[in-house]
């Protein structure tokens, strides 16, 4: 294995970790359901967001794919 995979793995553990289902529990009732994200809170009451949704959303970790609209469209 060289560094590259080594430190690939560390950081897909560590994620892992930090947006596990426990932690998305206990950085709920901190934040009263209100998770902080980039200058906005998100409330996340609703049972549609996960604990490890919710987590990751707090870590900054959770990241949507923008769809992009075609050229002609412009």
């Amino acid at each position: 294995m060289n560094r590259e995979e080594v430190l690939l793995g560390t950081k897909i553990a560590v994620a892992s970790i930090l947006t596990s289902p426990p932690a998305g529990i206990v950085i709920v009732a901190a934040t009263r359901n209100r998770v902080p994200n980039h200058g906005l809170r998100f409330d996340v009451s609703d049972r549609a967001f996960s604990p490890r949704t919710r987590a990751a959303l707090f870590r900054r970790l959770y990241q949507q794919r923008l769809a992009t609209l075609p050229d002609m469209v412009r």
